[in-house]
């Protein structure tokens, strides 16, 4: 048996909105208790994993550590007016011995 697609479940998840059941309970925690897939990491690929999920019907939940999502896709200011890019992808660009 297949699953309803999420538009007809309802509205997708609207975490801007208070009256929208999947708004979380309490800042930090989830406000429901089962998920059909439960992505670690808030990265590029587990963003594009929980984005194939969710318009496939799934109920997707990212657990992310950082208050930033994007992982090594993110711009950061380090200090006031110095923004950098991350770039960890550039770590495996270097010589072994480095």
């Amino acid at each position: 048996m297949q699953q309803p697609s999420r538009a007809q479940r309802g509205s997708p998840p609207n975490f801007a909105n208070p009256a929208h059941p999947d708004y979380p309970a309490a800042p930090g925690r989830p406000s429901k208790s089962r998920y059909d897939a439960i992505i670690i990491g808030g990265g590029h690929n587990g963003l594009i994993c929980a984005a194939y999920l969710a318009r496939a019907g799934r109920d997707v939940l990212v657990l992310e550590r950082r208050a930033v999502l994007g992982g090594a896709a993110v711009s950061e200011e380090v200090y006031p007016g110095f923004v950098y890019s991350v770039c960890s992808y550039v770590v495996s660009l270097l010589r072994p011995h480095i």
